[in-house]
């Protein structure tokens, strides 16, 4: 992982901190879990996933700290098990969008959620120079849609067909990124910053 990884202020010794190749394996069995809990957050099925290889888990676990327009993070506990991820795209200037969000079930409705979310929303304003954030949102996953609303996330009135289900919708949520943001702030408690060491 990249940079040094921060605890969240809480007490609970969860920190947060980018992903690397070298994650590879961390990521992988983490890309299960996540296909294997909610696979209507997601566009890949758990039999896609399961047939890659090291090089394409590689891949994508490199990806994540390859540069300014891409960022993968993980919240990791004090046991250095991997709590959850969530990352961000630049899909053009001032334009990012919100992916692989995902927190295990058993720490759900506490800091880790938060902690990724603000860490995402920092990078995206102050690395890749975004002023709004979007994402999609299963229709039938309203606890995911309720967790960004509380995040400034509203509703643009667009949706899209589920890449694995075209009858069923994906809704589209934006929201503004700017300086003095709480959102974007850095978590109380943190030491460094989440930035990637490029090189």
């Amino acid at each position: 992982m990249t940079g040094p990884p921060h605890d969240d202020g809480s007490g609970t010794g969860v920190r947060v901190a980018r992903v690397r190749e070298q994650d590879w394996e961390r990521v992988r069995a983490l890309r299960l879990a996540m296909l294997a809990d909610t696979p209507l957050a997601f566009t890949e099925t758990i039999e896609q996933t399961r047939r890659f290889d090291e090089r394409e888990w590689r891949r994508r676990a490199r990806r994540g700290s390859a540069g300014t327009s891409i960022a993968t993070y993980a919240a990791v506990g004090p046991g250095g098990d991997w709590l959850g991820t969530m990352g961000g795209v630049l899909e053009r200037p001032g334009r990012a969008l919100l992916v692989s969000v995902f927190v295990v079930p058993e720490r759900r409705g506490g800091p880790v959620a938060d902690l990724l979310l603000r860490t995402v929303l920092r990078w995206a304003r102050d690395e890749a120079g975004a002023d709004r954030i979007r994402l999609l949102v299963h229709e039938a996953n309203p606890r995911a849609a309720a967790f960004y609303a509380r995040h400034g996330f509203t509703a643009t009135g667009r949706t899209e067909p589920y890449p694995l289900d075209p009858a069923a919708r994906e809704i589209e949520m934006d929201r503004a990124l700017g300086l003095g943001d709480p959102d974007a702030a850095a978590p109380t408690g943190l030491v460094g910053d989440t930035s990637a060491q490029y090189g």
